[in-house]
């Protein structure tokens, strides 16, 4: 690679952690990501569903909002409350982010941590509940194609969006545990291709999703717009007769990113001393084969500058000049723990970023977007 596109790339890892937020709603089009971990405030709003026009369904009754109560990264989540103000109906909420004033066509990984309140983990209906909603112009008519997942608790099962809820997957949660959740996705072909569903010594699922299609449906938007959903809804009261229901579930560390790119994930956010770390990786190839290099990076606590970041080259091993990992890498089916550590307390304190992304071989050029794992370190 030569030096200039060394450069380039590493400008490009640096600048990822902030990007999206520096430029908010003005994406270029294609959109290369979007990040939240909910540390400052981004502008997630709410939506209350009237759920196939039911009159037991009200709005104006639940929240959005930020909390300091719990958070998987940082000391902040977004929390969807589901009738939070305690009425006698079924109330479905939705936090939603528009994060493109265009449809996009591409590859895109949606990934989230989701938390159950155990105070109201027994009286919920639906969630945790994502979805990504890209709304075309196709043949003169505004089409969205959604692609979501939900979970509904009191069956322990989930369901996926096509123009409908399908059931595919009986796996339950436990509430007051992060579990991490993500969604790949075609929009070139309007298909799924996999979902992942994780928590450390508990649940290790990666499904292939390639039999699911993704619908276009007429939703009267007169728009396009590239929106992220999280949602929650309370149990199902019977219009009023079986009680008064409250439904809570928090989000972090949300992502959407462009693929191809490699999915990190770690099993928590927040380590100690003589706290057990692993970074894990997930990949799904495409239809077509293709090679990249592959480049995995530490951003260390106060990093603002090309000299600091690290590139790991396996083990303990790390450089700062700008190395892949892997070189002209044929992308392969891959999940799983690829870097353990157990810190000592003497490490920076601070907030380090894990980064990852796929390269043209031998070039600067990204394939995809690049994606991230945020963890800080406290002794």
């Amino acid at each position: 690679m030569s030096e200039m596109n060394q450069r380039a790339l590493l400008q490009m890892l640096l600048i990822a952690p902030v990007y999206c937020a520096i430029i908010g709603l003005s994406f270029a089009s294609p959109v290369s990501g979007f990040s939240d971990d909910f540390e400052t405030d981004m502008g997630w709003s709410r939506f209350e569903e009237i759920v196939g026009g039911s009159s037991c369904y009200g709005d104006a009754l639940g929240g959005v909002s930020r909390t300091t109560e719990v958070a998987f990264s940082g000391s902040q989540s977004l929390l969807i409350w589901a009738n939070q103000q305690r009425s006698n109906k079924s109330n479905h909420v939705i936090g939603q982010k528009k994060v493109a004033a265009s449809g996009q066509g591409g590859r895109w990984l949606y990934t989230v941590y989701a938390y159950i309140d155990p105070a109201t983990g027994q009286t919920g209906q639906t969630g945790p509940e994502v979805s990504v909603q890209n709304t075309r112009r196709i043949n003169n008519q505004f089409l969205t194609a959604t692609a979501g997942v939900q979970y509904l608790p009191q069956e322990g099962t989930w369901n996926i969006w096509m123009a409908g809820w399908q059931y595919f997957l009986t796996k339950a949660l436990i509430p007051g545990h992060w579990y991490y959740i993500a969604i790949e996705v075609d929009y070139d072909s309007n298909q799924y291709h996999r979902f992942w569903l994780w928590r450390e010594g508990e649940i290790d699922l990666s499904i292939d999703l390639t039999g699911y299609n993704i619908a276009l449906e007429d939703k009267q938007f007169t728009e396009e717009a590239l929106w992220l959903t999280v949602e929650s809804e309370n149990l199902w009261n019977n219009c009023g007769t079986a009680g008064v229901f409250q439904y809570r579930v928090y989000y972090d560390s949300v992502r959407l990113v462009m693929g191809p790119a490699p999915t990190l994930y770690l099993n928590q956010a927040q380590f100690q001393r003589g706290d057990n770390f692993s970074l894990r990786v997930a990949v799904t190839p495409g239809p077509t084969p293709i090679t990249a290099d592959v480049y995995i990076a530490l951003q260390p606590p106060g990093c603002t500058s090309f000299a600091c970041i690290f590139f790991w080259q396996g083990g303990l091993n790390f450089t700062a000049t700008p190395q892949p990992l892997l070189r002209n890498w044929l992308i392969s089916p891959f999940n799983g723990p690829i870097f353990t550590y157990t810190f000592g307390g003497t490490e920076p304190v601070g907030g380090y970023i894990w980064l990852g992304a796929f390269v043209v071989p031998g070039t600067g050029t990204l394939m995809g977007g690049i994606t991230q794992a945020p963890f800080t370190f406290s002794p």
